[in-house]
């Protein structure tokens, strides 16, 4: 994704690697998201056996039309004790 001025664009649909705390632009939704941290990593390392996968779970910021939201994402789907409440 190209940079200007700093801030990363973005495009719906289409995959995007962001480093803490950088920010993506949505021109298309008018939005901008932004890596606020890490809740959880509990994943297991590369090249170990280990008796589960672990997870890491991911915050982001999300600013839409003079509103700010967060929402964490996991990699996998069991529930998780952080607020994942949006609205935008």
């Amino acid at each position: 994704a190209p940079t200007v001025g700093g801030m990363t664009t973005g495009a719906l649909d289409q995959p995007i690697t962001l480093k803490m705390f950088q920010q993506v632009e949505f021109p298309q939704a008018d939005m901008l998201v932004t890596l606020n941290g890490i809740l959880e990593d509990s994943r297991c390392p590369r090249q170990v056996d280990c008796v589960q996968a672990g997870r890491a779970v991911v915050s982001f910021r999300l600013d839409r039309n003079r509103q700010i939201g967060f929402v964490a994402l996991s990699t996998i789907s069991q529930p998780f004790k952080y607020n994942t409440s949006l609205t935008l």
